[in-house]
């Protein structure tokens, strides 16, 4: 859908939003029964990109209200807009459809996890085939690039979650897909942009990406790389958030608040760490410090599994960690293509790494750097 398209729909269902609504989002926010409304709420569109065909957009929501004992409070909510009718993408774990169902059942309301989604205080029906999901507001929390503190303390809770979910897997009103890492791959051109790579050898990009390491190393990450994905398809799997890139996630106090569970999958533990720490190392402009510093990330994972009463080998969690880890390794390797070839909007880019497009090669290069290192251990774990 064109962005002017959605901002007018968006628009649109903003106006047929009631008073009735209001009030009961404003009473689950601030815990009173019978809150009274001040005034007309402020509504707003929040700009996001989102992959998902069936989302039509988000809407942040304010306003005042008296409490019980008459007192002032401020509250809020964003709001996400699903039309059901539209058709999902083709070869996509990710449905929108499957997200509704997991907060209509309160699919992950324990109450007590550390990784846990954003509270749903009410879903409606829209205008036409609209659902709209009211939603906890997020944005006090720390959003990426987050710094390598923060990612550890998150690792820990998703260690934790990921082994509650081994163990004592949720029931599901739908049945997830499987093998979310290589259907990532199998969306990915990568041989033709391994191709496109070797012609633009010359391209000061290039040139500034792969300063510290031969360009043949990507053509040979390649290919080790489908081999691990081979293997890690074989591993047990397990319940899974699926799209666990850090743009999903929100950092609080003590704990993890994750959005979109239109993805949750069933693969080997390890793939959702690999999402999370791949998707930081091309997130702002200290990537190549946190893929530094991502085995120690990956230990705090594999120990906070442990410590949920889930033992695997080492070895099995780290291949499966790799696989998708991986697909984000190559996402900075291939990332002179992108640019070139404006793969992706640009502007999309830039707003990513925080940086300028002319930017974006030197940084990633640090990461690139690390294709040795990295094309040794797959060569281990593939064998």
């Amino acid at each position: 859908m064109a962005a002017e398209q959605e901002a007018d729909r968006l628009k649109s269902i903003a106006r047929t939003l009631g008073p009735g609504e209001f009030a009961a989002i404003a009473a689950a926010v601030l815990g009173s029964e019978r809150p009274a409304l001040i005034g007309a709420p402020k509504i707003i569109r929040l700009s996001a990109h989102h992959y998902d065909s069936r989302t039509i957009g988000m809407l942040h929501v304010s306003g005042q209200a008296t409490d019980a004992e008459g007192q002032l409070q401020a509250w809020s909510c964003v709001i996400k807009v699903i039309d059901l009718l539209q058709a999902p993408r083709a070869n996509s774990f990710v449905d929108a459809a499957n997200e509704v169902l997991v907060y209509r059942d309160g699919v992950f309301d324990t109450g007590e996890a550390r990784f846990r989604p954003a509270r749903c205080y009410l879903i409606t029906d829209g205008p036409g085939s609209t659902t709209l999901l009211w939603l906890e507001d997020l944005t006090g929390l720390q959003k990426p690039p987050f710094t390598l503190e923060e990612l550890d303390g998150m690792a820990a809770h998703l260690g934790s979650w990921n082994a509650h979910q081994a163990r004592s897997p949720a029931t599901l009103p739908f049945e997830p897909r499987s093998n979310s890492f290589q259907l990532r791959w199998d969306r990915t051109p990568a041989v033709q942009q391994a191709a496109r790579l070797r012609e633009l050898h010359q391209h000061r990009y290039v040139r500034n990406a792969y300063r510290d390491v031969s360009l043949d190393k990507a053509g040979e990450f390649l290919r080790l790389v489908d081999k691990l994905n081979q293997k890690a398809a074989l591993l047990p799997a397990s319940l899974c958030f699926g799209d666990c890139n850090v743009g999903n996630l929100f950092s609080g106090e003590n704990e993890t608040v994750a959005v979109d569970w239109a993805s949750i999958t069933r693969d080997p533990l390890g793939v959702d760490a690999g999402c999370m720490v791949g998707s930081a190392i091309c997130w702002g402009r200290s990537g190549a410090a946190i893929a530094a510093d991502e085995r120690s990330l990956f230990e705090t994972y594999l120990a906070s599994v442990a410590a949920g009463g889930v033992v695997r080998a080492t070895a099995d969690v780290r291949l499966a960690y790799l696989s998708l880890y991986g697909f984000y390794v190559w996402f900075c390797a291939a990332m002179p293509v992108l640019l070139v070839d404006e793969v992706f909007p640009i502007h999309l880019l830039e707003l990513r790494f925080g940086a300028r497009a002319e930017e974006i090669p030197g940084l990633v290069s640090g990461v690139i750097a690390g294709l040795p290192a990295y094309i040794e251990e797959c060569s281990l774990l593939a064998s």
